[in-house]
């Protein structure tokens, strides 16, 4: 809050305390938010914490994972569906999750996790504009395309986001209902399609 810690002053949260009220994954993610490559002038505020978890990972990652995954259980009985011929915006989105991991890769090869994640959460708010931008509730032609291409999306960000979130990154792992641990899945197979059509996703749970 703008103060040096102090223990004697009892201004510190001690992580036992932290941790009885928050999940790991909530703290892990707001420190390597805010903290730069210089790690010079971290500051720990409620406000800014709150607001980081609602504002990213409730209504940007969650948001779009929930949507995706409860659409396809509800719309396609759980089945991923099969893909149409895709369209230019289809191919562009499709790009983008082949050239993600590579991005984020760069970033944290020179210790800029803070840079990093701030890629993720972009392409996880592309994400979401692609599914608003093809309406795929409204069963138009595309529709099926897109629930296909999204469900590789929330693979590729279960993957990237596994240094940041690895107890959500399980979670996410098995409502895909995908095969094998996410720590030990190839980073480079995050830029692939791997969810295949027909493939059947697990239990759908609020994820944050």
């Amino acid at each position: 809050q703008g103060k040096k810690i102090s223990k004697s002053r009892d201004w510190y949260i001690s992580l036992r305390d932290f941790l009885n009220g928050f999940p790991a994954d909530y703290l892990r993610y707001y420190c390597l938010a805010i903290t730069p490559y210089s790690q010079d002038d971290v500051n720990f505020d409620w406000d800014e914490f709150h607001a980081k978890i609602n504002n990213e990972l409730v209504a940007n990652v969650g948001n779009f994972i929930n949507r995706i995954l409860s659409f396809i259980k509800t719309r396609y009985s759980g089945e991923v569906p099969f893909p149409e011929e895709y369209s230019s915006k289809d191919i562009e989105f499709i790009n983008k999750i082949r050239d993600i991991p590579k991005a984020v890769s760069d970033k944290l090869e020179h210790n800029e996790n803070s840079e990093a994640l701030r890629l993720i959460m972009d392409f996880s708010a592309q994400c979401n504009q692609y599914f608003q931008l093809k309406e795929p509730w409204t069963n138009k032609p595309g529709s099926s395309t897109c629930l296909y291409l999204c469900s590789n999306a929330v693979r590729t960000l279960s993957i990237l986001l596994t240094p940041y979130l690895p107890s959500s990154t399980v979670r996410i792992w098995s409502q895909m209902g995908l095969e094998g641990s996410v720590h030990e899945t190839s980073w480079n197979s995050s830029s692939e399609l791997q969810v295949k059509q027909g493939h059947k996703i697990g239990n759908v749970e609020i994820l944050f």
